[in-house]
């Protein structure tokens, strides 16, 4: 069963590096394609505020971002937090960073079961703060600390990402599925909405204690001690049924009628329910990833809205920028087609969006 859980995360690990890496290379903007923004479940909860107050999206979210939701919301209502883990890139990418770490050391970090649940609490911290400050500030707040994002976009800017990768590497490294136990606000969300799963992992009496089932838990949970698994940390992982030498754990139905399922069962049938959901979209033509809300150059009011697909010429126009004196502060020949993207310019140039934001706000200043 797990090679099976870890090759379909790794095959959702390559589609999201896939659509990070065409929205760089084709570029974004109304005639590109979609950031990978655009391609994050979590983007639907970020957006929804808005949407609902004034039917507006937040800028790099799309009707994609409500399908993926809708398609996780409907997956862990079924079985609990089966997206977490058999489906979200960011959760395969962590499990196979600790199996690397397993190679050298399999001795895990010693952490009190008391200071694992209070630092848990921390995931409904990130869930409230960005849902609220991406509501107050009307765009993407948690998006320059994203780890989805820093990762899967394929275009790291400024020392700010280097930084988030790196530490998501690191504690990936030492503590097993440390961004999913401690701060991701998606997982928070769908431990709350496993509580109502229709089917739950069940404890019975022919449990023979070896704790087992606690030692093969990524995310830290007591499973012994439990009857029903409804901790909010868990991931739906499975590991813990697969590994029990008695069956003492199963995946059991809240309603009569319905049979018990095979740990693989639960986990495929939660992967086709997704991508059914996800299919139905496209094929019925409701599926958009294309952003509402993008601006052209003449519409932004801040040197950190300069997108990549804009013009570099139109960007300056926007703040009143003199073309060569730009050109100049960024040590480019005063040939450059004005018809050029500022992407075009990383690529041909070297310099990055961001030193090119940096370069509009500071000759703007003058």
């Amino acid at each position: 069963m797990n090679k099976v859980r870890l090759a379909l995360q790794t095959g959702f690990m390559v589609l999201a590096a896939y659509l990070g890496y065409r929205h760089q290379v084709l570029g974004g903007g109304p005639a590109g394609v979609p950031p990978i923004d655009a391609y994050c479940p979590f983007g639907g909860l970020e957006t929804l505020p808005p949407y609902l107050t004034t039917g507006s999206f937040l800028q790099k979210t799309a009707p994609s971002n409500f399908w993926l939701l809708v398609a996780v919301g409907v997956t862990t209502l079924l079985g609990g937090a089966l997206f977490c883990g058999w489906i979200c890139p960011l959760g395969g990418l962590a499990d196979w960073l600790y199996k690397l770490r397993q190679t050298v050391s399999n001795r895990k970090v010693s952490i009190s079961p008391s200071v694992m649940r209070l630092l848990s609490y921390g995931r409904f911290a990130t869930l409230a703060g960005i849902v609220y400050f991406s509501w107050l500030l009307k765009k993407l707040w948690f998006e320059e600390f994203d780890p989805y994002k820093a990762i899967f976009h394929m275009n790291v800017e400024g020392a700010t990402g280097w930084l988030i990768i790196g530490s998501f590497v690191a504690a990936s490294l030492v503590v097993e599925r440390a961004w999913c136990r401690f701060l991701c606000p998606l997982g928070a969300f769908n431990g709350v909405l496993s509580r109502f799963a229709l089917f739950d992992i069940e404890r019975d009496s022919s449990c023979i204690h070896c704790h087992r089932c606690d030692r093969t838990c990524p995310t830290g949970i007591t499973v012994s001690e439990a009857q029903r698994l409804q901790d909010s940390r868990c991931v739906k992982c499975m590991q813990c049924v697969e590994t029990c030498p008695v069956s003492a754990l199963s995946v059991k139905a809240k309603v009569g009628g319905l049979p018990n399922l095979k740990p693989l069962v639960a986990g495929v049938l939660g992967v086709v329910l997704f991508l059914g959901i996800i299919g139905a979209a496209q094929v019925s033509g409701q599926w958009n990833a294309k952003s509402p809300s993008y601006r052209v150059a003449a519409q932004i009011t801040d040197p950190s809205e300069i997108k990549g697909w804009m013009k570099w010429s139109e960007a300056a126009a926007a703040f009143g920028v003199d073309e060569k004196q730009l050109l100049a502060e960024l040590g480019l020949p005063e040939q450059v087609d004005p018809n050029r993207t500022v992407k075009d310019i990383r690529g041909e140039f070297g310099i990055s969006e961001e030193k090119f934001r940096q370069a509009v706000a500071k000759l703007r200043r003058k």
